[in-house]
């Protein structure tokens, strides 16, 4: 059988193993650690994504992960873990 690639960016994928994983994990209090730049990479990919709602629903705040170097945006400063920003931006 031939594999045929995702015709998305592959961050894409990023973003579907780390909300949907945290998904189920959370609930069942399963802890899980991520390198925290993948997380940082994914909250800047939804950021820029009109499909995803992250754009819109974050309009007007600046995310800033404390556990990585990343902030993006512009407007009050949302301060947390990569992890955590990424979920918010996913709407979770």
């Amino acid at each position: 059988m031939d594999c045929v690639a995702s015709p998305l960016p592959l961050i894409t994928r990023v973003v579907e193993i780390l909300v949907h994983g945290e998904d189920i994990r959370r609930p069942l209090g399963i802890d899980h650690t991520y390198p925290g730049r993948w997380s940082a990479e994914a909250v800047s990919y939804l950021l820029g994504d009109r499909s995803s709602g992250g754009k819109k629903r974050l309009k007007g705040l600046t995310l800033a992960a404390t556990d990585v170097e990343f902030s993006i945006g512009d407007g009050p400063v949302v301060e947390g873990p990569a992890l955590a920003l990424l979920l918010a931006a996913s709407g979770r």
